[in-house]
């Protein structure tokens, strides 16, 4: 498959399947609940590799605070 990610290209006419290139956002949007948590934990603590406390709820280390966020992710959403 060839892909052409440029604006107005005419390869699409002929014949040629045209894939848009993935955002960030895409690539977000296309994560389990698991993979999310486990990322917001790494943005949260700047991905730090040393154990401390987990500023969410005191309870586990920043290892394992990736529970805090599953959980908040499975919540209903409020505006």
């Amino acid at each position: 498959m060839l892909v052409c990610g440029h604006y107005g290209c005419d390869m699409k006419s002929r014949g040629v399947e045209i894939v848009k290139p993935q955002t960030n956002a895409d690539r977000i949007r296309a994560m389990t609940d698991e993979e999310l948590a486990s990322y917001l934990t790494g943005v949260w603590y700047g991905f730090e590799e040393t154990p401390g406390m987990c500023d969410v709820c005191d309870n586990h280390t920043v290892q394992k605070c990736s529970e805090c966020w599953l959980d908040w992710l499975k919540q209903e959403a409020t505006e």
